[in-house]
């Protein structure tokens, strides 16, 4: 079917006027298989920034999302076994959890605890004891709402260098994907710093977040291409 619709018939080319690109890298892929450039428009996705920010405490280092290989939670763990001393906990469900678990049972990871799937309040209460969010994803991310909104609510956020993370997070909060000893140093270097120099790291996070992904600039950038 998709043979058809897109590689013969062509549907996506003829009858489609723009394609909505929620980030720069999605937007460059599309137009090296192709598409043509001038039917592209990179609109970021939305988030709401709640009034609250962090006030630099917090419990452990945080993962929330889906438990299979692409999300890099391997690199995660190899980054909490070099840091015996720090509270690690990952929320979610998915075809890894089993064998995460063995894992952290195997090698005896005892400051990793998986929580399993987590949302609505229980999400929030999850990312409001957290003093560092972490996205080690190991393959190409588009604009992960797993990176947006914790920094909304003025978290400091890690994320692996690669695909559309980079457009969302500034280099000090940027590793090389798969590197599990320079996440490790950078999550230590947030745990080991100030109260108030994470808090001032969050309002920085939340203040991008405000000025990139306002729900009202989302709105004005979409009336704009209908228009």
């Amino acid at each position: 079917e998709m043979i058809w619709h897109h590689k013969i018939k062509k549907y996506y080319e003829q009858y489609v006027d723009t394609f909505v690109a929620p980030s720069e890298f999605m937007a460059r892929k599309l137009i090296k298989h192709g598409y043509d450039k001038n039917k592209v428009v990179v609109i970021p996705n939305p988030v709401a920034v709640v009034k609250k920010t962090s006030n630099g405490h917090g419990k452990y280092v945080g993962f929330a999302g889906r438990l299979s290989e692409e999300k890099g939670v391997d690199v995660l763990l190899a980054a909490a076994k070099e840091l015996p001393h720090i509270a690690f906990k990952i929320a979610g469900s998915g075809p890894d959890e089993n064998r995460l678990r063995a894992v952290c049972a195997e090698q005896k990871l005892t400051n990793v605890e998986l929580v399993g799937f987590k949302t609505g309040a229980a999400m929030q209460e999850f990312l409001d004891q957290a003093s560092i969010l972490v996205a080690p994803s190991v393959w190409y991310e588009n604009a992960p709402l797993s990176v947006l909104e914790p920094m909304a609510q003025g978290r400091i956020v890690l994320g692996s260098r690669i695909g559309g993370i980079p457009e969302m997070l500034p280099k000090e909060f940027l590793f090389a994907p798969g590197n599990s000893t320079e996440l490790a140093d950078k999550i230590l270097a947030w745990h080991l710093a100030a109260a108030s120099e994470r808090a001032e790291a969050g309002k920085t996070l939340q203040d991008l977040a405000r000025l990139r992904y306002s729900p009202e600039a989302h709105l004005e950038q979409i009336l704009q291409v209908y228009q």
